[in-house]
């Protein structure tokens, strides 16, 4: 199964979930994190760009979450390079945060769209999934969270729960 085909929007995901490959689950996971964070500029009124930094936090949550499942156990060069890239994440979204620079944002999607583009994400992924240890309901619970969060924008208003830190109850 192939993510980039499917429309995120309109899945059944705790459905695709059970039908997924642990390689799928990461592909679905990143895809989701793109969105959010493609979600954290908003325009005002006046047509001008602001971060949304209830956003901004919920992408930090899940970027510590993939980086606190890094196998401790491997010193490999690919678990190195996990938590730099990692790492990085973490730094362009405090910074996009703190200047409100959706340049930073820009960034942290187009690092992340660049490994899932055709040529490195069966590797990327595969990678990933060997150096972390993801339990199957946490995972699920993160993607069910994102989900959430990544298309409440197409609710009415009113219907919009509060942003709220829920991921630290994931951890």
């Amino acid at each position: 199964m192939h993510w980039g085909d499917i429309n995120v929007e309109e899945i059944d995901l705790k459905g695709a979930l059970a039908q997924a490959s642990p390689i799928d689950r990461l592909e679905l996971l990143f895809g989701l994190l793109t969105k959010l964070i493609a979600g954290c500029v908003t325009r005002n009124d006046q047509g001008r760009q602001s971060i949304d930094p209830a956003l901004v936090v919920e992408v930090i949550d899940v970027i510590d979450f993939l980086r606190a499942h890094l196998r401790p156990d491997h010193p490999s060069a690919f678990n190195m390079a996990f938590r730099k890239f990692y790492h990085y994440l973490h730094r362009l979204m405090i910074d996009a945060n703190r200047d409100g620079c959706s340049q930073k944002l820009d960034q942290a999607r187009n690092a992340i769209a660049k490994l899932l583009g055709p040529m490195l994400d069966h590797d990327f992924l595969r990678n990933c999934h060997d150096e972390s240890l993801f339990e199957q309901k946490p995972l699920e619970d993160i993607m069910l969270h994102l989900h959430k969060l990544t298309f409440r924008h197409t609710l009415p208003a009113s219907a919009k729960a509060p942003a709220t830190c829920a991921m630290g109850t994931l951890h």
